[in-house]
């Protein structure tokens, strides 16, 4: 099982991803063909003060906010304030502090008479079990936290989010209310009916075993929820890619984007079956304990069974799975063998396991839902493998070569970053549950942060 250093990481980083591509662009099912976007409505004035600068409030296009990422800037308050900064808070609490900040509009602390007084206040103030929030791998707890003048305030209960925004009058303010009553919402889905919104979002309803249901939900004009209807129900027997040394890159040509995803993501998890086979052949070299070794070919027999359902999933949509080439095995050094556990086990993998657990939540059909999430389980044991490999072969090493392993993950986390800021295309996000780009990079990020 993964230590409760990895669980927690792999929390945090989850919890931002969430956070930040909570709203899904396209719905699991068909809402029908009479459902038609709703006009975005027009803010009433909203009362100000000389003492407090207003933050933009233009109502937008309900379809922008699945690029805006964040929610923040089209909020229109009751009252207006310098500042609002969505934070999460997790249990148990990193040893770098209580939480972090996701999204944030305006400048803190603005038109406070003592900035420095505010801004201790503001780094104090977190959410502690009253916010929404995961709970997984660990737990967290969001919410919203304002400054206006010397106030600094908290509302991370949904009668606070409520209450703080006044009439629910714009298409972001009924998603930040549905997913402050843990919902999951599409995020193009709001249509307004009279004082209300309708829309399609998702909530778990229980966690062992993991049950999701897809509602129409209505929010009224004081932010109440009100459950139309249950449209789905996806049930789960989950209870809440390394690439091997001496690997040839495949290429291939497939006309639709989800085919030529799906063909590299059953590439690699078929490439992690050498890895971890080359793995445990390494750990018998070096006399290492026969659990490592164990937990290496367990994990191979794992990527066989990832390999045959990703790869039936791309044969699904017409793709050919090239067959994985590698040049022949040798036997390494200790210092090989642990520069690879580093960046292919401690960075790449492990990423892969939030990836996983991320698409287990956000795709749209119940098979893929399903398949990520048995994916999310093995990787997490993979992963913690690799943290196990490398903590035993760490005082085999020199000190020269314990900073060039360093050096390297740093440059294997530049380079995830890089390609994770290039993004999956729509149609990949929308089939496949794939987080957009900036959800994808604050995950690998926060866990370069919490793991390094």
């Amino acid at each position: 099982m993964p230590s409760h250093r990895i669980t927690t990481a792999l929390s945090i980083a989850l919890a931002s991803g969430l956070a930040l591509g909570a709203c899904r662009r396209t719905p699991p099912i068909d809402p029908g063909e009479n459902a038609t976007p709703a006009e975005p409505a027009t803010p009433e004035p909203v009362d100000t003060t000389p003492e407090v600068s207003e933050l933009p409030a233009t109502p937008t296009d309900p379809s922008a906010l699945c690029t805006a990422g964040s929610l923040l800037d089209q909020l229109v308050p009751r009252q207006a304030v310098d500042t609002i900064i969505l934070r999460t808070s997790f249990r148990p609490a990193p040893n770098d502090g209580p939480g972090q900040d996701v999204a944030q509009t305006g400048e803190s602390c603005a038109t406070a008479a003592d900035a420095a007084d505010c801004l201790g206040k503001l780094a104090s103030m977190s959410p502690e079990g009253s916010g929404w929030g995961y709970c997984g791998m660990g737990c967290s707890d969001s919410g919203l936290v304002t400054t206006s003048g010397q106030q600094v305030e908290l509302h991370d209960s949904p009668a606070e989010i409520a209450s703080f925004l006044g009439d629910i009058d714009v298409p972001a303010e009924a998603l930040l209310l549905a997913i402050a009553n843990d919902y999951s919402p599409v995020c193009d889905s709001p249509v307004q009916d009279g004082s209300a919104w309708t829309l399609t979002a998702t909530i778990l309803t229980s966690d062992c075993p993991m049950t999701h249901e897809l509602r129409s939900i209505s929010i009224d004009a004081n932010g109440a929820v009100t459950v139309l209807e249950t449209l789905e129900t996806t049930n789960s027997n989950i209870c809440a890619g390394r690439r091997p040394d001496g690997m040839v890159e495949a290429g291939w040509v497939c006309d639709d984007a989800v085919a030529d995803h799906l063909c590299a993501l059953a590439h690699l998890e078929a490439a992690a079956v050498i890895a971890f086979e080359r793995l445990a052949l390494d750990l018998e070299h070096l006399d290492a304990p026969s659990s490592l070794i164990a937990r290496a070919r367990a994990a191979s027999l794992d990527e066989v069974d990832h390999a045959q359902r990703m790869g039936a999933m791309a044969a699904e949509h017409g793709a050919v799975v090239p067959a994985v080439e590698v040049s022949a095995h040798t036997r390494r050094s200790v210092f090989d063998i642990a520069l690879e556990n580093a960046v292919e086990g401690c960075v790449r993998e492990t990423y892969g396991v939030v990836d996983a657990l991320y698409r287990s939540q956000q795709a749209p059909s119940v098979e893929v839902r399903a398949l990520f999430a048995k994916i999310a389980e093995d990787e997490a044991r993979h992963a913690a493998l690799s943290w196990d490999v490398a903590e035993w072969l760490h005082p085999q090493l020199s000190p020269a070569q314990r900073a060039e392993i360093q050096l390297a993950c740093t440059h294997a986390h530049a380079s995830l970053r890089e390609a994770l800021g290039r993004g999956a295309v729509d149609a990949v996000q929308r089939e496949l549950g794939a987080p957009p780009s900036h959800a994808a990079v604050a995950m690998a990020e926060s866990l370069q942060q919490h793991l390094s």
